[in-house]
């Protein structure tokens, strides 16, 4: 291999869900000792930065599809349009009297 890999090693940032980020957080770990150990890759690690954010509740419980405790976007959408067009509503007025 050629120095292509090492210069996209080790990633800037990895932003992930903390479920998903234990388990991908030791795979790629592994993977990226293995290469190093093999002469592929120069770094001990894969990530420079690691963000994990939180869960997503709903009336206490983890909000899951699987559960059926999932909020329906669509109801949110429809409010934030609305408020969307009220505001430009509001600035075009402040626009045509100054």
């Amino acid at each position: 291999m050629d120095e292509r890999a090492n210069y996209w090693l080790p990633v800037d940032q990895y932003i992930g869900g903390i479920e998903h980020a234990i388990l991908h957080l030791l795979y790629s770990r592994f993977f990226t000792k293995l290469l190093r150990d093999e002469g592929i890759v120069k770094t001990n690690e894969p990530f420079t930065n690691l963000l994990t954010q939180g869960m997503v509740l709903k009336d206490g419980a983890k909000m899951s599809k699987s559960k059926g405790n999932t909020v329906d976007p669509q109801e949110m959408i429809s409010s934030m349009v609305q408020t969307l067009l009220v505001c430009l509503s509001c600035l075009q007025l402040h626009q045509l009297k100054t």
